[in-house]
């Protein structure tokens, strides 16, 4: 193995990311990132570029700085990767709610509640179960509709199930379901930050349903085995207001 490859990350998730900044030979690369805002945390992670093709000349281009910011802020959310973690299960019973009000109608609800299965061997099967719903306004209103045509509501479970059968095994297990219900109608032709005009507003849903089953058998000195199979499903739908308007620019 060269010098140059062993300073490389070879993480699946930054296989192209690493070419560039991984390595005393890409200092350069990472200054120009640091300028940008960039913090040491983030050269772990996977990083997306994000381009348009914004121009404030045509109607048909004069929205695009808005999706990518929209994308941008989806990437940064998780490094590039979406990700729900919940909390592993206890040998004893835990719980957890959450409250939050705020401004443009948000709402937000959250219980967490976990322990052992078997009373009298909490370490032998243990669950946790999540539920989180939010809504809000989504910090627009659509004048030509007369409605919250941006609005959020989002409601995301999480189960997490652990078994130790014997001190040579440990089963982990997990489903998840997210059930988002949200308009996309975020811009306006003259920027203003809180009025929409479309006639034709636009969706953002997403169904997933998703799972994992991991166990790790540790009944060897020198190795360890894992093994991990995992599954998802989603149904999305994404569409928007071509002009952002109750007006048409079609044929122009």
């Amino acid at each position: 193995m060269s010098k140059k490859s062993a300073r490389v990350n070879k993480s699946p998730l930054r296989r192209y990311s690493s070419q560039v900044l991984d390595g005393p030979e890409r200092a350069p690369s990472r200054a120009m990132l640091y300028a940008v805002g960039f913090q040491a945390k983030d050269f772990a992670k996977p990083q997306v570029a994000i381009a348009s093709t914004w121009s404030m000349v045509t109607p048909c281009n004069m929205h695009l700085d808005v999706l990518a910011r929209e994308a941008a802020g989806g990437a940064n959310a998780a490094g590039g990767v979406v990700r729900l973690v919940s909390n592993a299960p206890t040998p004893f019973w835990t719980g957890q709610t959450e409250v939050r009000v705020g401004s443009d109608s948000l709402r937000s609800v959250g219980l967490a509640v976990g322990g052992p299965l078997i009373e009298s061997d909490p370490d032998q099967l243990m669950m946790r179960v999540a539920l989180q719903h939010n809504e809000s306004d989504g910090f627009r209103h659509n004048r030509t509709v007369d409605a919250d045509t941006n609005a959020r509501d989002e409601f995301t479970s999480r189960l997490r199930f652990t078994w130790n059968p014997n001190e040579l095994w440990t089963w982990e297990a997990a489903v998840v379901s997210a059930d988002f219900d949200n308009g996309f109608d975020s811009y306006a032709l003259d920027n203003n930050g809180e009025f929409t005009y479309s006639d034709q507003p636009g969706r953002d849903e997403q169904r997933t349903l998703a799972g994992s089953l991991r166990g790790a058998y540790k009944g060897w000195d020198a190795a360890r085995m894992t093994s991990v199979t995992s599954g998802a499903r989603t149904s999305s739908r994404y569409a928007y207001d071509d002009d952002w308007t109750a007006a048409s620019y079609m044929g122009f």
